[in-house]
């Protein structure tokens, strides 16, 4: 999936994915200028989150992309601090995407709108971070007049 095709679907969460892995730095390419160094990472492993149950899941799949990305010996071990951080920040910034799209899903049901294309829109928003295809069907359906 091409970046802009992410980032039109995960919305804040891609740059959100950014920060974290700028910030906690877990290959030290962090050089003050580069805030995007780590936008290859985030397009393999924001697609990956939704397998995602645990921290323990996302410390998998970060260290899984970072080796697969580059090799082993320069990922280096999962036991990295650096990944546990990372981790545990993603997990927290995924887990508040899902509360908020809770939220809306909450929203588009209560939505007493006669305009179904306003409702259409939300759902639209909702299902572009579940399951894109399936889901936007489904609400579609769901919230016809």
């Amino acid at each position: 999936m091409k970046k802009s095709e992410l980032v039109e679907e995960y919305k804040g969460l891609y740059s959100r994915l950014e920060e974290i892995l700028y910030h906690t730095d877990p290959l030290g390419l962090n050089f003050g200028d580069n805030p995007d160094e780590y936008s290859s990472e985030v397009n393999t492993i924001l697609p990956r989150l939704h397998h995602a149950r645990s921290e323990k899941d996302v410390l998998s799949i970060v260290h899984e992309e970072f080796v697969r990305r580059f090799d082993s010996d320069t990922a280096g071990p999962i036991s990295n601090p650096k990944y546990s951080e990372a981790a545990k920040e993603i997990w927290n910034a995924w887990i508040n995407s899902r509360r908020e799209l809770t939220w809306q899903a909450h929203q588009v049901r209560t939505l007493r709108v006669p305009d179904s294309q306003r409702r259409s829109d939300v759902a639209r928003g909702l299902c572009a971070a579940l399951e894109p295809t399936k889901c936007v069907e489904q609400y579609e359906k769901r919230l016809r007049p």
